[in-house]
């Protein structure tokens, strides 16, 4: 796997607020730091030419592996990117669209913070999203199988 998955034009603090205020996205060279999650950058797969900037975005956020198309776009001179996320067996996707805050250095986003990322000091150096191996953990419903539990209720 290649150093720097995600192309420099997605890299960098995108919020959802306008006033780059709140519900934060660190995205960096093989990650995406959301206040949610972290999500290790998987593969991503540009749609088309340099100039579509629109990109398939594979990712795993704590063991769920997710699908993402990522379109940037610049208005009168602010970057914004639109995610639309699509879950399997979801009935529609999600759509955020986040504006980026160059003002906001990385540092100062509290990763601590984000469920699943062991980060206790959020320098200026990028972070890498923990490696989540997928576990689940089936509970069966009764403690006896079902040919124990035919025998003992079975009238006589």
């Amino acid at each position: 796997m290649a150093d720097e998955i995600v192309p420099a034009e997605y890299r960098g603090v995108w919020a959802a607020a306008r006033d780059c205020s709140d519900n934060f996205q660190n995205v960096i060279s093989d990650a995406v730091n959301r206040e949610f999650a972290a999500c290790r950058v998987m593969q991503v797969l540009s749609s088309g030419s340099p100039e579509s900037h629109t990109s398939t975005v594979y990712l795993n956020c704590g063991g769920l592996q997710s699908r993402e198309i990522w379109r940037g776009e610049n208005v009168e001179g602010t970057d914004y990117l639109v995610i639309v996320h699509l879950e399997q067996g979801a009935g529609r996707p999600s759509i955020n669209m986040y504006k980026r805050c160059p003002e906001i250095p990385l540092g100062e986003i509290p990763l601590s913070e984000i469920p699943g990322n062991p980060v206790v000091n959020a320098a200026a150096e990028e972070k890498m999203a923990p490696p989540s191996p997928a576990q689940v953990v089936r509970k069966r419903p009764f403690p006896r199988s079902r040919a124990t539990r035919m025998r003992r209720h079975r009238t006589q």
